[in-house]
């Protein structure tokens, strides 16, 4: 998806919420923006706003000019001149006399200027240079200059006009309905074509997007490494190795790969190489990043999405989830004040504007949580949770920052990888999600119980996204699909971090926890008590289970026989299981 695609996707459905959430609440604002209005191969493609493939044009207000082809004001998002204001009077005198005291008017409050353009009769107010900016400065424009512009509009509407000359005023309700139903009527139809895609994929058992291969040389203390061949239908990639190894270099490699986000560029050096093949939508992808070489294929970094070890942090409210530092998809891979999205900002806000969503979020937090969580309540602004425990008991409401740290974490992460997912996904469900999510030690803050459900939990929410995970327990592989790819890190001064595929040699599936552990995956060969007394036996069983049955029988035994019998009998049993 180009960036003008994307950006038209993301800023619909901003405004769609934005002016959803006006209309519920009755605020005293002008809720409606205008949408392209004819049916051409642009709109059939995305572009919901006028504009070309270089820069979108966003408008609140009815009217446009005829010399200019563009409304009479609004918000630019131009990927080569960043983000403008711009009014337009080149077709109308009135017009321009109008929009004149308009700018005379703002330009006495505001610090930043609407300057006249050298062609005349067009005011240019420049907001940012970086495009990149364009949510936090709407949000700005909103809450700024539109309501200038409204309240000016309101006070002394514009009511002569010369003869064919389009009239500048509120785009109405009716309007506004054509318009948006128009825009959901093609956004359905090109939901309809990614069904028909998925479809295709699960035919062909391939992940619609998935790492085939890779080749990384001299990132950090990679000296040269890589494997190929890995099946398209892997769905989970485990990555095992000792601590200091290398898991966190090979899960920031193939983050590196596949961004072309300028702000992690600091971590390539001069000799830096990662090569990728990827499979995606059904077509395979050669990836190669360096430094200061931007990928051809930059957009699939929208398709990827990173974490590292720690994801308790999340964005305040007051920063209603807009980008900011650190908040690029893979960034927590790298920092780890990296900022999640902020889960109680986006519960309130769709709880008022946009029902679907909400539902989703919530049966989301109800999946993850396997119903720990059983209710959301907002009272006021405040998100509270209700947990049910496993004998029915209700827990007291409470916010999320009072819940358990297991259930904070797998929370924040699952909410954060369906509100990042959902800006290329505009309109579909969060099933059918498709891309690339890496997550460092995943079984961190997790009971066992949780790290042997989490996988089994993210592939049933998110059946269409490849997880490529590093781990230290054996007990998440407890629930590894059968098609799973292992791959372990080693390292020495001679060759560096290097990577070894063990799937293909080891029936993962069949091992046990001990097994696991012991097996070359993990490579732990002394799995026995330190501290065991010389006196008593090790135990060997299995389970728990079959510990405390022995004990049971062993009562009975020396509840029929003398000690020494018992213990000669025990002896033997013992025996059987050394």
């Amino acid at each position: 998806m180009k960036n003008i695609e994307r950006i038209h996707e993301e800023a619909f459905v901003l405004l769609n919420e934005w002016s959803e959430r006006n209309r519920v609440e009755n605020n005293e604002v002008n809720p409606y923006f205008y949408m392209r209005s004819v049916r051409d191969e642009r709109f059939k493609n995305g572009y919901w706003f006028p504009g070309n493939d270089s820069y979108i044009c966003i408008s609140f207000w009815a009217g446009g000019d005829s010399s200019n082809k563009t409304p009479n004001i609004y918000f630019e998002i131009n990927e080569r001149v960043g983000c403008r204001v711009i009014i337009v009077a080149k077709d109308s005198e009135v017009k321009y006399d109008y929009f004149a005291n308009l700018v005379s008017t703002i330009n006495e409050f505001s610090s930043k200027k609407y300057v006249l353009g050298k062609s005349g009769k067009i005011w240019i107010k420049t907001l940012s240079s970086n495009w990149q900016q364009w949510r936090e400065e709407l949000g700005e424009f909103l809450l700024s200059d539109k309501q200038w512009i409204d309240k000016y509009l309101s006070d002394m509407p514009l009511i002569e006009y010369e003869e064919f000359v389009s009239r500048f005023g509120f785009i109405t309700a009716k309007d506004f309905d054509i318009m948006i139903s128009r825009v959901f009527k093609e956004r359905d139809s090109i939901k309809n074509k990614i069904y028909e895609e998925q479809k295709r994929f699960l035919i062909e058992k391939k992940m619609p997007c998935s790492i085939l291969g890779l080749n990384i040389e001299n990132f950090q203390g990679i000296k040269g490494t890589g494997v190929a061949d890995l099946r398209p239908d892997a769905r989970w990639i485990f990555i095992t190795g000792e601590n200091g190894y290398g898991k966190t270099t090979l899960l920031q490699s193939i983050a590196l790969g596949l961004s072309n986000d300028p702000n992690l560029e600091k971590y390539l050096d001069s000799k830096s190489r990662i090569s990728l093949e990827i499979n995606f939508k059904n077509e395979k992808a050669f990836l190669v990043r360096t430094k200061g070489v931007e990928p051809e294929l930059a957009y699939l970094q929208d398709y990827v999405v990173g974490y590292g070890p720690s994801r308790l942090n999340v964005q305040s409210i007051s920063s209603e989830n807009m980008e900011s530092r650190g908040s690029n998809n893979v960034g927590s891979l790298f920092e780890s004040d990296t900022l999640l999205k902020n889960i109680n900002y986006e519960l309130f806000a769709s709880k008022y504007s946009n029902t679907k969503m909400y539902g989703e979020l919530e049966d989301l937090i109800k999946a993850v949580t396997d119903n720990r969580v059983s209710k959301i309540k907002i009272r006021d602004r405040e998100v509270l949770f209700v947990e049910t425990l496993s004998n029915g008991d209700e827990l007291e409401p409470q916010p999320l920052s009072k819940l358990a740290a297991g259930f904070r974490s797998i929370i924040n992460i699952v909410i954060d990888i369906y509100l990042r997912f959902r800006k290329i996904h505009f309109n579909l469900d969060a099933k059918d999600f498709f891309g690339i999510v890496l997550i460092d030690e995943i079984e961190n803050h997790l009971h066992p119980l949780l790290q042997r459900e989490l996988p089994i939990t993210l592939s049933k929410v998110f059946p269409q996204i490849q997880f490529i995970v590093s781990t230290h327990s054996p007990i998440p592989l407890l629930a590894a699909e059968s098609t799973s790819i292992i791959l372990r890190v080693n390292r020495s001064r001679k060759t560096g971090v290097t990577v070894e595929r063990l799937d293909e040699e080891i029936d993962f599936p069949t091992l046990l926890p001990n097994s696991l552990l012991t097996s070359p995956i993990f490579g732990f060969q002394n799995i026995f008590p330190e501290n065991k007394e010389s006196d008593k036996f090790l135990r060997v069983e299995e389970t728990y289970a079959e510990l405390k049955k022995n004990d049971e029988q062993a009562e009975r035994i020396e509840y029929y026989l003398d000690k020494q019998a018992s213990e000669k009998i025990l002896g033997l049993i013992n025996k059987k299981f050394e």
